[in-house]
């Protein structure tokens, strides 16, 4: 099976994606440059979230839409633990998040659901655990239960290098998505989606 392509992934039909991913820290993160808000400006949000924000960005454009909520559940800091965000382009394609410093096993999950299945990326190396790609597919019989989709042997890695390469990554493509998650945080006090313009 040859590897999959984003834009193939995308043309198919995937449009949803959700994604965990987060860490438990380690004694004493609370005392660590990523729990100062003088220095980071934010927390988990800001610290993982940001990373997602660009794979979902890469997969599904810009986002015109946000609306997220954050929370400090255990590390005793000023800024939040964990983070929750929805995402919406403007043609209804649909992204959520959540990232978290209380994830005592670490763990890293991306979802991409479509009209005819799913792809699952599990893991991504080390503490994190192995790399693999689940392809699933939607019942084929309309009256099958919910959740008996067929899933298929692992699959190849995206492919990576030359001109594949995740567009979102650089520099100034880092700030807009910063920018994004400022919405999200900006909507949480309110309850209310925040607009996206440009």
């Amino acid at each position: 099976m040859p590897p999959l392509e984003k834009d193939e992934i995308i043309e198919s039909g995937h449009h949803r994606l959700r994604c965990i991913y987060g860490h438990g820290g380690r004694p004493g993160y609370e005392k660590e440059w990523r729990a100062s808000k003088e220095i980071c400006g934010g927390g988990e949000l800001l610290d993982q979230g940001v990373h997602v924000v660009d794979l979902f960005r890469w997969f599904l454009g810009e986002f015109e839409e946000a609306v997220g909520y954050t929370q400090t559940w255990f590390w005793p800091m000023e800024v939040e633990d964990n983070a929750f965000a929805v995402f919406r382009t403007s043609t209804g394609r649909t992204a959520m998040m959540h990232t978290s410093w209380t994830q005592w096993k670490n763990r890293f999950t991306f979802e991409i659901f479509g009209q005819a299945g799913y792809l699952i990326v599990e893991g991504l190396g080390g503490s994190y655990g192995v790399e693999k790609l689940i392809v699933g597919s939607r019942p084929r019989n309309a009256d099958t239960s919910v959740g008996s989709g067929e899933e298929n042997p692992p699959h190849p890695p995206l492919e990576k290098g030359g001109e594949k390469k995740n567009p979102y990554l650089v520099q100034h493509k880092g700030r807009t998505s910063r920018y994004k998650l400022f919405a999200d945080f900006t909507s949480r006090p309110r309850t209310v989606n925040y607009a996206l313009r440009f």
